[in-house]
C-alpha cells in the first residue's frame, strides 16, 4: 500500500540489499526469527528490487516487511511462503481464487513476526490485492471460499458511511491455528477542496466502530495533522473481520508521516520512545517519514498504531 503516494525522495539503498536489510530489521527486532526472515526475504528479493517496506509497532513487539508483484510466479512463491507459515487452508483457498478470479497484478505480501510468551514468535502473513472492485463482487469472492458466515453487512455499512461504492484493497490476514481475517480497505482522497467532507465522512465511520469515545477524540485533536492542508493525498479506511464477528475496531492509514507528529496522539510520557522507534523505522529503510501511519481506534481509549517505511 505504501507504494500508492510518494512525494519525499531521499537517497535510497541499493535495490540488491533491501533483502538483508529487511532481514537484519526483523532480526534485530526479533532474534528468534532472524532465520526464517532471511529466507523469506531471499525469496521475495526480485520483488525487492523493486518495492519494498519495512514495518513495525510503536513498542517494537512486531518486525516485518511488505513486497508487492505482478505475476503467476510470485503469487506461487506467496503460496510456497504460505505453506511453510503454516497458515490455516481457508487462506489458501482464498489466494487461489483471488488469482483465479482477479488476477496477479498488483498483490502485496506482508510478513511479520510478534512477541510471544516466553520469548516465542508468532508469525502472521497477509495478503492484499489492489483492485477497484464493487463492494458487492468483493464480498461474494469472499464468501465463496471462507469457511463458515461472516458478518459482511458490515462492510457494506462503512461503505456507506464513507460514500464509496468500491474498495481499493481486498485483503486477508491470517496466522497459524487461527481464524482468518478478512479486510476491505476503502480510499479517501483528500485535496485543498474537500478536507472538512473527509473528515466528516471518517468521524461518520468511526462513530459506529470506534466504541471508545477517548481515542475518537485524541483522533479529532489530531487528525489535522496527521493529514495537513496542501498536496492531494489518499488515506485508507479499513474494517476487519473473521466469521466470528466484526472486530470492534477501525483503522486508518495516513500517508507521509514524520515520527514524532505520529506519535501526538499517545500520552506524553509514551511519545519520545515510540518516536525513537519510528524514526529508526525510517533510517533502516532509507527516508525520514513514515509512508504510512496505522492509526486503529476503538481497541482501547489509546489509538493502536503501526508504522510503515518503504525503501524510496
Amino acid at each position: 500500500m505504501a507504494d500508492l503516494l510518494r512525494q519525499y525522495r531521499p537517497r535510497r539503498p541499493l535495490s540488491d540489499a533491501r533483502p538483508a536489510a529487511a532481514a537484519a530489521f526483523v532480526a534485530a527486532a526479533r532474534p528468534a526469527a532472524a532465520a526464517e526472515a532471511a529466507a523469506a526475504a531471499e525469496r521475495f528479493a526480485p520483488e525487492f528490487a523493486q518495492y519494498g517496506e519495512l514495518i513495525r509497532d510503536r513498542r517494537g513487539d512486531l518486525a516485518g516487511f511488505m513486497v508487492r508483484g505482478e505475476d503467476r510466479d510470485f503469487a506461487a512463491r506467496v503460496r510456497a511462503q504460505l505453506v511453510e507459515i503454516g497458515v490455516p487452508e481457508e487462506a489458501l483457498r482464498q489466494q487461489a481464487s483471488w488469482l483465479t478470479a482477479i488476477g496477479p497484478q498488483r498483490t502485496f505480501l506482508k510478513l511479520e513476526w510478534l512477541a510471544g510468551p516466553g520469548g516465542t514468535v508468532s508469525r502472521v502473513a497477509a495478503l492484499y490485492v489492489r483492485r477497484r472492485l464493487p463492494v458487492a463482487e468483493a464480498i461474494a469472492l469472499i464468501s465463496a471460499e471462507a469457511a463458515g458466515v461472516l458478518p459482511t453487512a458490515h462492510f457494506h455499512t462503512l461503505a456507506r458511511l464513507l460514500a464509496k461504492e468500491t474498495l481499493h484493497f481486498i485483503a486477508l490476514a491470517c496466522r497459524p491455528g487461527e481464524l482468518v481475517h478478512y479486510k476491505l480497505y476503502f480510499s479517501q482522497l483528500q485535496d485543498a477542496t474537500n478536507r472538512e467532507a473527509v473528515q466528516v465522512r471518517l468521524g461518520r465511520a468511526l462513530a459506529h466502530y470506534a466504541p471508545h469515545r477517548a481515542a475518537v477524540a485524541r483522533w479529532a485533536a489530531y487528525h489535522d495533522r496527521l493529514a495537513p492542508a496542501g498536496p492531494e493525498r489518499t488515506l485508507f479506511v479499513s474494517l476487519a473481520m473473521t466469521r466470528d464477528g466484526v472486530q470492534p475496531s477501525i483503522k486508518i492509514d495516513y500517508p507521509e508521516v514524520a515520527p514524532d507528529v505520529a506519535v501526538a496522539v499517545l500520552d506524553v510520557a509514551e511519545q519520545q520512545p515510540a518516536a525513537e522507534g519510528f524514526a529508526e523505522l525510517c533510517r533502516q529503510a532509507g527516508t525520514d517519514r513514515l509512508s504510512f501511519l496505522g492509526l486503529r481506534l476503538g481497541v482501547g481509549a489509546v489509538p493502536v498504531l503501526k508504522g510503515y517505511a518503504d525503501f524510496p
